[in-house]
């Protein structure tokens, strides 16, 4: 009877628990979180793939020619005015010398010759005219040839300056096309310096593309969440043949990709339209169409879009929705019609915008900047 008894208790105790643990799961929602829709410009665009180059590159040369002293080695780094190479600048400092000692003959003859013109002026009565403009004429003529050697002094110190090869910007010797012995010629190329800090992205935009951004507007570089906006700096026109423009894209600090390294461009290729965009993290794709789940009064809901352009980070719908919903971008995926929701709201991940200074927003959902 007991045992019996025991055994009930246990059943009933198993049957409360797997109750109560039943009534928890029920219980439980899925936390989701969302982002809004909005009602803003966006133009479609292309993918366009382009490569991280140096924005100052220069190979340093010196026009004089002569022996190489010292030559930096090959990926040092040096700061803007540092000495990347020096020649052998005996014989213009030689030079320097001559003409300094040419100029301190020319002074104290101009200096004698002035003594002199005062002298004949003040005893006019007695000096012949033609003797006094002779002495005038010889102090004419040394003013003169010191001018002159005044112009030659300058010219050798800057021949002698030209020895030394200073960096004009921060950078790294990325190549070393003459080493220290070495005779180099006049504006012979002696060490390349790539300045690895100050960055741009190059790439090539056929021409049917380039008149839908200009300088100044700010592009999506990278892909998904890693993308950040880049301004164009300039558009190059290329060779006719090509059909292809090049543009250069400003990259700051936040992109830490090396020299050589292939990037991806979202390019306008049409005109921004008003829409309504949603976080491209909002898209749910599947066989039988794609669709957005929307949030009202804590459940989900689906809605069947059709995607009428993407921009990288910002998607414009078509569809049964309107600006201010709220629609999930992380958790979506297993959602089902009219399942309870604990939502999460992240402003950070409903809006990415970029925008060049002065600039404005290309494919991009506008900041309040723009």
């Amino acid at each position: 009877m007991n045992k019996r008894l025991l055994m009930v208790s246990s059943m009933t105790t198993a049957a409360l628990l797997l109750g109560a643990m039943v009534s928890s799961a029920q219980m439980a929602k899925p936390t989701v979180i969302t982002a809004p829709v909005t009602e803003s410009p966006l133009a479609a665009t292309r993918a366009l793939q382009g490569t991280v180059v140096p924005a100052d590159e220069a190979a340093l040369a010196t026009r004089l020619s002569g022996r190489l002293k010292q030559v930096a080695n090959l990926g040092a780094k040096v700061k803007a005015g540092d000495v990347v190479a020096r020649l052998d600048d005996a014989q213009a400092a030689l030079a320097v010398q001559r003409e300094q000692a040419r100029l301190a003959r020319l002074r104290a003859e101009r200096d004698l010759a002035d003594r002199q013109v005062q002298r004949l002026q003040s005893l006019s009565d007695a000096i012949p005219l033609a003797q006094r403009d002779e002495a005038r004429a010889r102090a004419d003529v040394l003013n003169a040839q010191l001018a002159e050697a005044e112009v030659a002094l300058r010219l050798a110190e800057l021949d002698l300056a030209e020895t030394t090869i200073r960096a004009p910007f921060a950078g790294v010797v990325s190549a070393q096309m003459k080493h220290a012995g070495e005779q180099a010629a006049a504006g012979e190329a002696i060490v390349q310096l790539t300045n690895t800090e100050r960055l741009e992205l190059d790439l090539a935009v056929p021409v049917d593309l380039a008149a839908w951004a200009k300088p100044g507007d700010a592009l999506l570089v990278g892909e998904g969440d890693a993308a950040q906006p880049a301004a164009v700096r300039a558009l190059v026109p290329g060779p006719a043949q090509s059909r292809q423009l090049h543009a250069r894209l400003k990259l700051d600090r936040m992109f830490r990709d090396p020299i050589g390294a292939a990037l991806s461009v979202r390019w306008p290729s049409a005109k921004a339209q008003v829409a309504l965009t949603v976080p491209a993290d909002a898209i749910v794709r599947r066989p039988e169409g794609t669709h957005l789940v929307r949030i009202q009064s804590g459940k989900a809901e689906r809605v069947p879009v059709t995607l009428s352009a993407e921009a990288g980070l910002r998607v414009a719908v078509i569809g049964a929705v309107n600006p201010g919903d709220q629609v999930v971008v992380r958790g979506a995926e297993r959602l089902q019609d009219g399942a309870e929701v604990q939502v999460l709201e992240a402003t950070q991940v409903a809006t990415r915008a970029g925008v060049a200074p002065g600039g404005r927003c290309v494919g991009l959902t506008p900041s309040s900047s723009c």
